[in-house]
């Protein structure tokens, strides 16, 4: 089962500013609650392909996987792949100009089976109760004086 869950925020920000920050793996434990840390597995720019180590919460307890970027395209669009707790995850951030500032929206997607398929409701809102949370942290550290 294709479980899915998205949300939006607008940003005072053009697109450029956001997709740069947002599009920076190493800024996502800035904004998302969840996550611990992320490096580049290899050096050089963040390109599609680039392979990620995440360190992120779950369930109160750290995890380490490795993930990957999967789209990138600037000022627009990027998306990443991991498996946490044997659960394949993808996430996309859309930017799309709107008036003086950008729509951000994420869009979450886990294939989820057996018991988890049972509790597909509860963890869809748990997802986007966690992904409006990184949204509202996102508009926060965005939108900042300074």
């Amino acid at each position: 089962m294709s479980l899915r869950a998205e949300t939006s925020v607008h940003i005072d920000r053009p697109p450029a500013e956001v997709f740069a920050f947002v599009a920076d793996p190493r800024n996502l434990h800035r904004w998302d609650p969840a996550i611990r840390s992320v490096r580049l597995a290899e050096p050089g720019p963040v390109r599609t392909g680039s392979r990620l180590v995440v360190v992120a919460e779950e369930g109160g307890r750290a995890a380490t996987v490795e993930g990957r970027v999967t789209e990138l395209e600037p000022d627009r669009l990027f998306g990443v792949a991991a498996t946490f707790s044997g659960v394949p995850v993808r996430l996309r951030w859309r930017l799309e100009p709107d008036g003086s500032g950008t729509t951000v929206t994420a869009q979450g997607e886990a294939d989820v089976g057996g018991l988890l398929a049972l509790a597909g409701g509860v963890i869809k809102s748990r997802v986007e109760d966690r992904l409006t949370r990184a949204h509202e942290n996102l508009k926060r550290l965005l939108e900042a004086p300074g």
